[in-house]
């Protein structure tokens, strides 16, 4: 699978998605941890859940993209999070550049591993 998941069929033909390939985004030719941003993010008190992943950019390759499950009842912004992760930037926790631009607001992020037993499809993966 070309898919960036690290994924591995067990003896009886389940289909295991166990991690990402990688947990870095290059970005520009600077890398960018997507762990330490999600762990940063995370702090900020109207987050609930929230994962980083690396999307297509023209400029710089790729740029951080942050998928953000607010807590209920919040008014919680893209601008709010910028505001968060700058104070992280100017205690250099992190750099100016791994402030994520985009941000994308959902009900919940999936937390389980998803498993397929298919060992006829196995072979075509």
């Amino acid at each position: 699978m070309h898919s960036g998941d690290i994924e591995r069929f067990d003896g009886d033909g389940y289909l295991h998605l166990d991690d990402r390939q990688k947990d870095v985004i290059k970005s520009g030719g600077e890398w960018i941890s997507s762990i330490a941003l999600e762990n940063l993010i995370s702090q900020y008190s109207q987050v609930r859940d929230v994962t980083v992943i690396g999307a297509n950019d023209d400029k710089w390759g790729e740029r951080p993209l942050a998928l953000v499950a607010p807590r209920q009842a919040s008014t919680l912004t893209d601008e709010d999070i910028k505001v968060h992760l700058r104070r992280f930037s100017s205690e250099e926790t992190i750099s100016p550049y791994a402030v994520p631009e985009k941000y994308r607001f959902v009900e919940a992020l999936a937390k389980t591993s998803h498993s397929v037993r298919s060992p006829a499809c196995a072979a075509s993966w």
